[in-house]
């Protein structure tokens, strides 16, 4: 009898941690192949930021973002407005929309913060990520 209690115990504490790696594994989508032949690399390019790290760049909306220096309290609780489903080799600046240069970002969703910035959700925190004015040239 008390075998059977202790099979029930086991098998009652193991199905939410099934059930919590399945619908954790379920949410990720594979990365995008992108061919990096028309891609600026970071050295090459005249990205610079005293607000930002611009070796850490999202492409969303059009903007080219990276992650800021600053610190923000945000909690959540608003609506993811995209998600970021493209890699892109770290060396290399973002190009195309809801594209990434680090892998940790992929599938990230995105939230909107302020005119000039977005917030990310990676490596289970929020992250502030500040526009930048793309002057790859």
């Amino acid at each position: 009898m008390k075998g059977k209690k202790y099979l029930i115990l086991i098998i009652i504490l193991i199905i939410p941690i099934v059930i919590f790696l399945y619908a954790k594994s379920d949410n990720k989508k594979e990365p995008i192949e992108v061919n990096v032949s028309p891609y600026v690399k970071i050295v090459d390019s005249k990205l610079k930021s005293d607000i930002a790290n611009v070796d850490i760049l999202v492409k969303f909306n059009n903007k080219l973002y990276a992650r800021s220096y600053s610190l923000i309290d945000y909690r959540g609780g608003s609506i993811p407005i995209g998600f970021i489903d493209k890699l892109v080799n770290k060396e290399y600046v973002p190009k195309e929309n809801n594209e990434t240069n680090t892998k940790e970002i992929l599938n990230s969703n995105v939230y909107e913060s302020g005119e000039n910035q977005i917030v990310i959700l990676y490596n289970e925190s929020y992250t502030l990520f500040e526009k930048l004015e793309e002057n790859l040239n």
